[in-house]
């Protein structure tokens, strides 16, 4: 996938989290857009600067994460993509 649409993807991620059942379906897309950047939550985690924990509660659709949490976790997706 081109870089431009690597953003076009974290762009969609990022509106879904509004949607109804949007934590729930924001989290799903972030584990399959994870997986497929070839990173772990742990590794996530650390470009992200948050915790294993949160990543896991944002997948698992538990966790109310605040815009900029979500902005750096998909800027750290989108880093490792554009590296890769």
């Amino acid at each position: 996938m081109s870089e431009e649409g690597h953003k076009f993807e974290a762009g969609v991620l990022l509106n879904l989290f509004g949607a109804a059942g949007g934590k729930q379906l924001f989290g799903q897309q972030l584990q399959a857009l994870r997986k497929r950047s070839g990173l772990t939550q742990t590794q996530l985690a650390s470009i992200s600067a948050t915790s294993r924990g949160v990543v896991a509660d944002i997948e698992a659709g538990k966790a109310n994460p605040t815009l900029d949490k979500i902005q750096a976790i998909v800027c750290g997706i989108e880093q490792n993509l554009d590296n890769s």
